[in-house]
This record gives C-alpha cells, sequence and structure tokens, in this order.
C-alpha cells in the first residue's frame, strides 16, 4: 500500500485498486489499462528532481498467462507510460516472427508484440493485446511498418522501427492466412476453404488504406506467334492459344520446314558457327494480357571440317579421359560419319606417358576411445596393377619442405600395408619413436611398386595429436530383482560392454538415494574385462536402490560424472502380485515456515500394504486443486522427491527437474507407494497444491562454514590430482557446495566470488550439489583435478584455472551455499596441501614427533588408548601401529632381529582416535599393570615408510575393577530376532536416544551370553535398526538350531559388552520357543545364575549371618561386668540403655559426598544409587570389606536338569520382594 497525494493505491492479486478518501471511490487498474500483467504483488514510488511522481507495480507473474515485470503508472492521468519484463517475452509461446534490418519482432500466445532492436540490442514493448485479437499467426516487415495477421479475421499495421511502435490500423481480412506488404499495396491471402472467401484481396497503402476492388485476370485471347519471316499460313503466324499449357513445348521449326539462315551473317560460335539472333513476337488482341515464354532447345546442321578445329586435339583427350576403365585400359567409342558419298578415311595417332597413380593422406586423427599413443590414418586408394604396398611415414611436427623420396628413403616407414584395398591403419610410431599424447604430428604416405620403385609422395597432412581418453558409461544398463529364481535380496545386472580399447574393469555403484553421478561414492564391485557384461549382486532385501555403471581404463581414469544409472530397484525374493498398493490418503502439501522461500513441505500417511518399498512424490507447476484435494493422475507430473522406508512419511520439496521452485508458485503434488516390484497406481492419485513464499523479511541466514576439513594428495598418480575430505553440512535449505583449490591462500574469497562467482571456467572450482551422500553422518571424499593459478602478488580475481601441476602447494576451503544463495566467503576454514607424483616419489613421510599412550578408564585394565598428531605430509596413506611387551627400540619390522615384526592395526589417513588396543604382537591380550611399548609408522601412497628411529611410548594399564569399559552406554530395548526365509535371522531393535551413541554392534553365539567376549559379532550398522545375519556372515547357521542374539551401542571410544541376548528357537520347534524371539519371556537357571544376581546372593547371606550373631551375642550380655566399667571410666561409653529392650538410634552420622557420576548417567541416578548403597553399607569392623570373587568361567548349567523341579514350586510364605537392581548399576 503506498500513498499519492490524495489517493491510496493498494496491490492485490486482481491488479491495482486506487482509492480515493475524499469522495468515497474507487478503481481498478487491470490488463486493459495496460499493466503488464493482472496480479499486482509491490508497490513503490519515484520522484524526479522537478516533483513529478511515477508509480512502479511490481508483477509475480501468478497465474498461466502472466509474467513477472514491472509497469510505470502516472498516478495523475491512470495511464500505464512504460512496462518491462524480466523475462522479455510475456510468454514461452511463440507464434509468429518477422525480421528486417531493424531487428526481430516477436507475437506469443499473450501480451504485447515484442521487438528486439539490432543496433542497441534492447527489447521493446510493442502494440498491446488489447489492441489485436490473438493469437497473431503470421508476420511481415518492410523495415518501416509490420503487418501482422491475427486468427481472427483481421490484420493490423504497426510501426517497426520507431520507439513506441505505435498502432497505425487494421484491417478486416476474412480468412486471411499470410500478408505481404507492397510498394503501393497490401496484399493478404486467404483460405480459399472458406465459403465466400476471397482467396486475394488488396489494400491502397495510401493512409487511408482504401480496398482494392475484386477483378478477373486478363488473358490473351487468342495468341499468335510470329517469326523466321511469319510462320504459319500465309505468313500470318500460329495461333498458339490451345497450346498455352504449362510445360507443353511448341516447335517454330522442323526439319520437314526448314528455315535456311544467311551464313554469312551472326556471331561466332562454337566450331567457328555464326549465330544470330530472331525476333519471337507475340500478339493479342487483349491489351495489357500477361504472357510467359521460354525457349527449350536449338536444333541445327551444319558441316564441319575437323581438321581445322584447333580445338580437337583437347576435346578427344577429355573423351580419353573419360573413357571407360576396364582392366586398367581406357576404352573410348569414336562415331564417324561421311557427308557425301559414304568413304571415310582417318587416322588417329595417340601418344602417352605412363604415370602412376598418385595417391593422398585423406585423415590423420587420434584413435578415439583408447589409452594414447596411437593415431589413425587413411589414404586415397590405388589399383595399379604392379602395386606393392603403401608406405606411411609421420613426423614430430611439421616438415619444413614438403618430404621428398630421396629424403625418406632412410627412414624406417611408421606404417606398410601390403593389401591394395586397405585404406587406413593405426599407427603407434614417428620415426620409429613410440608416439607421445599432446604432441602434433604430420604424416605422408606413398606408394611402392613390385619393382621397387616408389610412386609420388603425397602431400603433408596434420597435425593431430594422440590422447588418452576417459571412457565414457556403458551405453544402457539393466538391473533388476531375481523374485524366486535367486536368494531374497539378489539383483541380475546386465549392461552393455564398455567400448573403451583400453578398458580395465566395469565398476558398479550402490546407493540408498536417487543417484546421478558418482562423485564422492566408493565402487560396490568391480568387473575385469574377461568377466563379461553380466553379474549377480546382493542387497538389503526389501530397500530400494539405485545402481550405476562407469568404465575403467588401463589409466585408472574414470568419468564420475558419466554414468549409466538404473533405479530405483528393490531387492525381493517375493513373487510378484501385479497389485498396487492402495493410494496414499491424507496428502498434505504447504510452504515452509519462517524460511526463504523456495521450499514446500509434504505431508501424508503411511501406507498399511505389507509390501511397500518407498514413495514418489510427483510435481508439476500450476493447478487448481481444492483445498481438500482432488483426485487425479499424475501422467504429465515430473518426480520431485523418493522417500524410503515406508515408515517415513514427509519431506521437503526444493527443485522440480533441477530448477529451483519459484517463490509465488503454484505447484500441484501427489505422493504415489510402490511396492517391492515396482507396481505403483498412478491414476488415483490424491493432488493437492502449494505455493513456496518467503516468509522472512531482508536476507536470511547463511549457512554456517565448513570447519571440518583435509585435504591429501591423491595415491598412485602423476601429481596432477589431490583429494578433499569435509564433513557434511546440516543446513536445511542446502543447495550446493563449492570446492575451492588456489595456489595463493583461499580464506576470503569475497573479490574473486564478486568477480566470477563458482563458474568452473573461470575459478577453477568445482560445484557438488548433493549434501551428503548415502548417510549424514559419512564425510564426504572428492578427487579435485583442476585449480586456479594466480601470479606471485596478484589477487585471486586474476587468476587462470588449469589442470593440478605436482609439488606446487595448494590452498583449500569449501563454501557452503543455501538455496537463495548465501554463502559465508571471508573467515573460511583453509588446509594446504601439495600433489605428489606417486609414480617418482622416493621420499618417506617424516617420522611422528610424539605419542600419547595412557590407560583406558573405567575398566579392567585390559586396554590403551593410543593417540598422536596426524601426519604433514600430504601423501599420507596410512597408519602402521606396532605394540610389544618389550622395548623395540624404535625399530620395527625387521626381520632376524629383537623386533616388532608385525603391526596390530593399520589406520587410514583420516583415523578416528584414540585407538583402542587391547590386544599386542602375536594376539596377546593386553593385562593389567604390564608394560606396553607402542610406536606408530607413516606411510605414503607409493609405500615410503620410516622403520627405525622411531618415536615410542610405553604405559601400564590398570584395572579399576569395571569389566565394562561401555558400562554408561544405555541398553538397547526392544530387541527382537525372527528366522527369515528359513535360512536367515532378521534382527530389529528400538533406536537409542542417548546422544553418545554412534551406531550399534550385533553378536550372535550358539550358547547364552552375557558378554560380547563369549559371542561372535557379525556386523555393524549407524542408522538402521534392523539387521540380517546370513550364512555368509556367520558359519554354520541352520534352523535346526538355536541361537542368541544381541545388539550393544558404541561411542566414539568405546563399545558396551555386557548385554541381555535375546534366544531365537530353532524351526523345528524342539529348542525354544518357535523361533519368537523372546528369550527372557521364561524362567531358567541360566538367566538366574548371573554374575550381579550370585553377589547380591552372598551379600544377603552375609547381612543374615551378622543379624543372627548380633542377637545371640545380646542374649549373652545379661549381666554387667567388670571390663565394661573399665571401658565406660576411662572411654566414656554409657551402656544405660544397653539392657532395654528399645534401643535407641544413634545421632546419624553426616552422608558422604557421592563421586562424580560416569558418562551417560545424570547426576539425579547417580544420587539415588549412592543414596541406596548408604543405607546397606556394614558397620566398620576395623579391617578390609570383603569382595566377593569375580566368576572367571561361566556356569554351564543343562537347563533340562530343571524339568520337574521348577515348573510347580512348593507354596511358600510370600516374602516381600528386595529390589536389588540398585547393585547392578554400583557395581
Amino acid at each position: 500500500v503506498v500513498v499519492i497525494g490524495s489517493k491510496i493505491y493498494v496491490a492485490t492479486p486482481l491488479g491495482v485498486f486506487v482509492w480515493d478518501p475524499s469522495t468515497q471511490s474507487g478503481s481498478t487498474l487491470t490488463k486493459t489499462n495496460g499493466l503488464m500483467g493482472q496480479s499486482a504483488w509491490g508497490l513503490a514510488v519515484t520522484t524526479n528532481n522537478v516533483g513529478t511522481s511515477t508509480l512502479i507495480v511490481g508483477h509475480d507473474g501468478r497465474g498461466a498467462v502472466d509474467r513477472p515485470g514491472v509497469s510505470l503508472v502516472d498516478p495523475s492521468s491512470l495511464q500505464v507510460s512504460s512496462t518491462h519484463r524480466f523475462d522479455q517475452l510475456p510468454s514461452n509461446t511463440v507464434t509468429a516472427l518477422a525480421a528486417d534490418w531493424w531487428g526481430i519482432h516477436m507475437a506469443t500466445d499473450v501480451g504485447p508484440l515484442t521487438h528486439w532492436n539490432a543496433s542497441s540490442g534492447d527489447f521493446e514493448d510493442g502494440t498491446s493485446a488489447f489492441q489485436i485479437q490473438y493469437p497473431v499467426t503470421h508476420m511481415v516487415s518492410d523495415g518501416d511498418e509490420l503487418l501482422s495477421v491475427g486468427s481472427q479475421n483481421n490484420l493490423m499495421l504497426s510501426e517497426a522501427r520507431t520507439d513506441s511502435h505505435a498502432f497505425t490500423t487494421s484491417l478486416r481480412a476474412m480468412g486471411a492466412t499470410t500478408a505481404i506488404l507492397g510498394a503501393n499495396h497490401i496484399w493478404a491471402i486467404a483460405d480459399e476453404s472458406d465459403s465466400g472467401t476471397l482467396a486475394l484481396q488488396a489494400w491502397e497503402r495510401t493512409g487511408q488504406f482504401t480496398p482494392v476492388d475484386s477483378t478477373l485476370m486478363r488473358r490473351a485471347l487468342p495468341l499468335t506467334v510470329r517469326t523466321f519471316g511469319g510462320v504459319g499460313v500465309g505468313g500470318g503466324g500460329l495461333n498458339i492459344t490451345t497450346m498455352t499449357h504449362p510445360g507443353m513445348q511448341i516447335d517454330l521449326v522442323d526439319p520437314s520446314s526448314a528455315y535456311a539462315l544467311d551464313s554469312t551473317v551472326g556471331t561466332p560460335g562454337v566450331h567457328g558457327l555464326l549465330f544470330q539472333n530472331v525476333p519471337v513476337v507475340l500478339t493479342s488482341p487483349t491489351t495489357g494480357a500477361a504472357v510467359w515464354a521460354k525457349s527449350v532447345a536449338l536444333e541445327y546442321d551444319v558441316l564441319l571440317n575437323l581438321s581445322q578445329d584447333p580445338g580437337l586435339a583437347l576435346n578427344l583427350q577429355d573423351a580419353v579421359d573419360n573413357g571407360m576403365l576396364y582392366n586398367n585400359t581406357r576404352h573410348v567409342t569414336l562415331r564417324l560419319f561421311s557427308p557425301s558419298n559414304g568413304s571415310l578415311e582417318a587416322r588417329l595417332t595417340y601418344d602417352y606417358v605412363r604415370t602412376d597413380t598418385p595417391v593422398s593422406m585423406e585423415g590423420l586423427e587420434d584413435r578415439p576411445d583408447d589409452g594414447g599413443g596411437v593415431l589413425t590414418a587413411s589414404w586415397s586408394l590405388v589399383h595399379d596393377e604392379d602395386f606393392a604396398r603403401y608406405l606411411v611415414f609421420l613426423n614430430e611436427g611439421p616438415w619444413a619442405t614438403a618430404p621428398t623420396e630421396l629424403e625418406l628413403l632412410g627412414q624406417t616407414p611408421d606404417k606398410a600395408v601390403s593389401l591394395h584395398s586397405r585404406l587406413a591403419a593405426d599407427i603407434e610410431t614417428a620415426n620409429g619413436v613410440p608416439l607421445k599424447d599432446g604432441t602434433e604430428y604430420y604424416a605422408v604416405v606413398v606408394a611402392e611398386y613390385t619393382d621397387g620403385r616408389w610412386g609420388k609422395v603425397s602431400q603433408p597432412l596434420g597435425p593431430a595429436s594422440p590422447s588418452d581418453e576417459i571412457p565414457g558409461a556403458p551405453l544402457w544398463a539393466s538391473a533388476s530383482a531375481m523374485g524366486s529364481n535367486g536368494d531374497d535380496g539378489d539383483i541380475e545386472l546386465e549392461w552393455a560392454r564398455c567400448t573403451a580399447l583400453d578398458l580395465a574393469s566395469t565398476n558398479v555403484y550402490v546407493s540408498t538415494t536417487p543417484m546421478l553421478d558418482a562423485l564422492g561414492r566408493t565402487p560396490y564391485t568391480s568387473y575385469a574385462p574377461n568377466e563379461g557384461n553380466q553379474s549377480v549382486i546382493s542387497q538389503t532385501p526389501g530397500v530400494p536402490v539405485w545402481i550405476g555403471f562407469t568404465c575403467v581404463d588401463e589409466a585408472g581414469q574414470e568419468n564420475l560424472s558419466d554414468v549409466a544409472v538404473v533405479g530405483p530397484v528393490v531387492p525381493t525374493g517375493e513373487l510378484n502380485d501385479n497389485d498396487a498398493p492402495d493410494p496414499i490418503t491424507g496428502t498434505e502439501a504447504k510452504d515452509v515456515a519462517n524460511d526463504e522461500g523456495g521450499r514446500i513441505a509434504v505431508h501424508w500417511n503411511t501406507s498399511a500394504a505389507e509390501d511397500c518399498a518407498f514413495y514418489t512424490v510427483f510435481v508439476q507447476q500450476g493447478g487448481d486443486a481444492q483445498d481438500d484435494g482432488i483426485v487425479g493422475s499424475v501422467d504429465g507430473f515430473s518426480q520431485a522427491a523418493v522417500v524410503n522406508p515406508c515408515d517415513e512419511n514427509q519431506t521437503i520439496i526444493t527443485s522440480l527437474d533441477g530448477v529451483p521452485l519459484i517463490d509465488g508458485q503454484i505447484y500441484t503434488v501427489g505422493v504415489v507407494a510402490y511396492d517391492v516390484w515396482l507396481n505403483g497406481n498412478v491414476d488415483e492419485v490424491m493432488l493437492v497444491t502449494a505455493t513456496p513464499l518467503q516468509n522472512i523479511i531482508g536476507q536470511g541466514t547463511t549457512p554456517p562454514r565448513i570447519t571440518s576439513l583435509m585435504a591429501f594428495d591423491h595415491a598412485d598418480d602423476d601429481g596432477t590430482a589431490i583429494d578433499v575430505v569435509w564433513e557434511p553440512s546440516t543446513v536445511e535449505d542446502f543447495a550446493s557446495y563449492t570446492v575451492w583449490v588456489a595456489n595463493a591462500p583461499v580464506e576470503d574469497l569475497s573479490v574473486a566470488y564478486a568477480a566470477f562467482g563458482n563458474n568452473p571456467n573461470t575459478c577453477g572450482c568445482f560445484s557438488f550439489n548433493k549434501q551428503w551422500i548415502d548417510e549424514r553422518t559419512n564425510p564426504i571424499e572428492l578427487t579435485i583435478s583442476s585449480a586456479l593459478y594466480v601470479e606471485d602478488g596478484s589477487d585471486l580475481s586474476a587468476g587462470t584455472p588449469d589442470l593440478i601441476r605436482p609439488d606446487v602447494e595448494l590452498f583449500v576451503a569449501v563454501t557452503v551455499h543455501d538455496l537463495k544463495g548465501n554463502v559465508h566467503l571471508t573467515e573460511l576454514t583453509q588446509v594446504s596441501v601439495t600433489p605428489i607424483d606417486n609414480i617418482n616419489d622416493k621420499t618417506a613421510p617424516d617420522r611422528l614427533a610424539e605419542l600419547t599412550l595412557t590407560d583406558r578408564p573405567n575398566d579392567d585394565g585390559s586396554a590403551l588408548l593410543l593417540s598422536f598428531d596426524l601426519s604433514e605430509a600430504d601423501d599420507v596413506w596410512e597408519y602402521l601401529v606396532y605394540a610389544e611387551t618389550y622395548d623395540f627400540e624404535g625399530t620395527v619390522g625387521v626381520q632376524g632381529t629383537q623386533m616388532a615384526l608385525n603391526p596390530i592395526a593399520t589406520l587410514d589417513r583420516a583415523p578416528s582416535l584414540p585407538l583402542v588396543i587391547d590386544v599386542i604382537s602375536g594376539d596377546v591380550p593386553v593385562i593389567a599393570g604390564q608394560k606396553v611399548w607402542v610406536a606408530v609408522v607413516v606411510m605414503d601412497s607409493s609405500g615410503n615408510a620410516h622403520y627405525d628411529m622411531l618415536e615410542v611410548e610405553s604405559a601400564e594399564s590398570t584395572d579399576e575393577g569395571i569389566t565394562d569399559p561401555g558400562v554408561y552406554l544405555p541398553d538397547i530395548e526392544e530387541v527382537e530376532a525372527e528366522w527369515f526365509e528359513e535360512n536367515s535371522i532378521f534382527v530389529e531393535w528400538q533406536h537409542s536416544v542417548n546422544a553418545n551413541v554412534r551406531g550399534y554392534h550385533i553378536y550372535i553365539s550358539e550358547e547364552m551370553f552375557t558378554s560380547t567376549d563369549d559371542a561372535t559379532m557379525v556386523g555393524e550398522t549407524v542408522s538402521a535398526n534392523s539387521f540380517l545375519i546370513t550364512p555368509d556372515l556367520f558359519d554354520g547357521l541352520t534352523n535346526t538350531s538355536a541361537y542368541y542374539v544381541a545388539v550393544v551401542p558404541y561411542d566414539d571410544a568405546v563399545a558396551k559388552s555386557t548385554v541381555e541376548a535375546v534366544k531365537l528357537g530353532a524351526l523345528s520347534g524342539g529348542d525354544g520357543d518357535d523361533g519368537a524371539g523372546e528369550g527372557d519371556s521364561q524362567l531358567s537357571l541360566e538367566s538366574l545364575l548371573t554374575t550381579p544376581n550370585l553377589i547380591a546372593a552372598g551379600m544377603f547371606l552375609i547381612v543374615l549371618l551378622l543379624l543372627v550373631l548380633v542377637v545371640r551375642g545380646r542374649s549373652n550380655s545379661k549381666q554387667r561386668s567388670k571390663s565394661w566399667e573399665l571401658q565406660e571410666a576411662t572411654w566414656g561409653i554409657q551402656d544405660s540403655n544397653w539392657d532395654s529392650s528399645t534401643p535407641v538410634a544413634p545421632s546419624p552420622a553426616a552422608p558422604a559426598a557421592a563421586p562424580a557420576p560416569p558418562p551417560g548417567i545424570s547426576t539425579q541416578q547417580a544420587d539415588d544409587i549412592y543414596a541406596a548403597a548408604n543405607q546397606i553399607q556394614s558397620a566398620d569392623y576395623g579391617r578390609p570389606a570383603y569382595q566377593a570373587p569375580q566368576p572367571v568361567l561361566k556356569p554351564q548349567v543343562d537347563p533340562s536338569l530343571l524339568d520337574g523341579l521348577l515348573d510347580e514350586p512348593a507354596p511358600v510364605q510370600k516374602m516381600p520382594e528386595i529390589d536389588t537392581s540398585f547393585l547392578d548399576d554400583l557395581l
């Protein structure tokens, strides 16, 4: 809302409402008043230096026909003075075009005409939409005026080159389809199929535009031709009226009535003949009739003396050259006729000099899709019968002059081909030296004959350079679940063989999220060329995957942006029921609140289908669905998101077909559920609409900077690439990352970004639009091969992008961009790296200067923790950790010496520290109190490392009496196990909400276990809460036996070891509970004889024994003795109340302060634990408290021995139950 003068202007979706408070009246300005669009989004006022105000109306392009733009309105007259469209054309549908010397004129299905001024390069608006009946179907311009043909029987004439392109006039032309601007008239051509419509209409171009009367065409009747002294009877000419048909030839002279010309008159022509111009006269009594005529042929007889023809020899040679070539012989036929008596004498002498067939180079080019070092040459054909072979010579760079036979005789040909029909060959040398990639070469070819002579050497052809091309992806690929033909989870793959001549392998990538490229991904598997192009892989059943295929050559080159992707594919062993899940209900779509716009939140009710695999969110721009939605088809919609698993019921849409969503634009959204066989109902979909909007004023929040960043030299290359690793951003409106690499600091990119943005052609940077790869917590690792190089002392904005050069220090930073382009460009985290030529690298990384080896706290002394600062070497590849129980003096890996030989652990170049050392060399466990010496070897990607003079650190582990170092981690609840496909075990549990938990370990054993040390770990997960144990993961897995399964959490340092295993019975039913997976539902002796329960029982027995002793002692002390009196006098002990039957409790002592709780236990929980412990503290007897021995071996009990013992226990008096859970926490 703005106020100008005494009037109020309001922007509305229906136009600009103008309210006059003085008259209490208002009006609305719309497109009919000249506004560029119907919907007004915003208003602004500008005032010039003389005080004249102009109203600026912003249009948001709402609706199907409006376009975003600006209209300028004069408040005094409420007239539109100017308009401007941001996208220049009123519509994407162009109906007519015209061009002239001034520029280009365009008509669209809506809006005014648009004109492009070729001299200024500006777009200009022309005649408004209400001045012509749309759409315009044809336009023509002569540079001064523009004629437009409408679809509603009208023509419009407007100015073509003036600034206003003013409307001139309109003409009524029934059925007009095409029009022409003549010098004096305007012509229109109509469709003759329209009854009563003139095919040709015209108007005078005099300013009045008077219509021209329609008349019939004049025709010459009759039409007479006269020539050659008067053709026809009596010399009156020839009546050709009936012969005037297109394509009909009229003979004026024939052999029967020849016309003799004067042989002494004329212009000399061929063979010296005299040619004359003969007039042809066409006459008709009809005045002004148009006549068209064309000469077709002229035939004449003449006597020639060939001996006097100076061109005879040339003509004869031309006949020989064009004669038929058969068996290397020219066959020429000459026909000679006698002019008089039939006698003829002819003598022909033809002398010739033999010349060999010339050969020429026709092509020299790099052999495509190969490993480099080869050029392909091609040449012309030689048919000489004594041909021996083709000889091809290559030269590095151009010859100074074209080489001759004498110059080439001393060289060995780079290719010799003896088959005359073979006209191409691959060449690998130049002057006998192997070709080098990137070097320019030139070539010549010459034909050698059987007698050893050479033909003429061809002209050099070039240049051409060999190159090692990066192989492209397979042309096609397919992937499908094998169903009942294979194991559950099997996927059958097939792909087109890679066309690279130097193919090394085909890489297969698997992703659980939609995949367009393989950037930052690790191959799932690879196939050598001799393994064929078919295979079977196994994936988690029921989880949709996308599978990508790339080709890798022998040099290790792989185009990660060119991937043949198939998906989604859902691995399943079920049969296809061809029945799609029921349509999704409860679909809602709305703008995301409190954001900068460009995002739509979509919610829906989860599918009830048991075989539901994933959801696809379909989106289409535009739409008019009702508030509660409509049911329709998503035909023509685009897939905006794929959501899995089917437990998820919401997502956020930010783009459509790779284009960000437009604020204020309506979008129609539908959600379809698909089963494991990709059956989905796309015809009955609940369709709803939503409009993304900017909900905040001004600029929004800028995404946080990347702070966890590392850069390394890329392994096994020639120093032309680096690896960049960073932690993913968690910003909600993420758009892309940009990786900046330069030989100058990149902490401040403000000037460089203002100069060239993130255009890779000028910034040398790389943009990456995936926020994470498969898992939000997985670091992103990319290989970068280009950088920005600047001169010393120059700014980044003056740099030039180029391929990475070895041994030049580079600086790396990563910026995060959101959907609105917000990005931090200053104070960026920066790391440096120097790319190294690993092929020729013989330098080992520096030794580590300092190690930190400490005891792992809160454990039983079975482990140490190792930490160290990472190596500063750019090409570090891995760390080898050595540990021994003796001092090996910093030398490792030396056979035959008293040194550490084998590492206990191998860490990657970005390890997670500290490292837990629980075993040393020889798989010897760490023992409390035993000193351990540790050293670390740093190895680079070329295998270089120092094995002597290493920094050695030693430490001893301490037994704090805690057997489980991860006791502070929570127990995993609702663990269930069941048989899957009768040969695997499916384990599922509830996610932990503890912030310390980083993932889960899955254990299995054939025996009951309470510690993970007694079971086998079969896998781990990070974000999933289910796991499938297969016979491949646990040897000997069979459904005829019962198993115990447990899931424990782990954090950054340790994993929990004490567990409550879940029992899964055998399928035969002889052992367990029919595989129900609830092992704690029945009472068993094994579940009672646990370490905490045994300790609690022992302490309870001791307390009972003490109570008995105290009671018996009191019964024997009825009489006071002298010893007690002596104690009373000496120490002040008062025993006056000893004999009373009601003892008085002493004053309570101040409770001891509770120690700090271990990690993972809140202060309140710790207070409760220690308060409970204080209540059962026994009296201090002046000696160490009794410590129950810890059991070393797990008791093995046969549950069958309890049969008949525990089923019907004898009735006993119900005793109060004692809660001993506090003892577990305390211990």
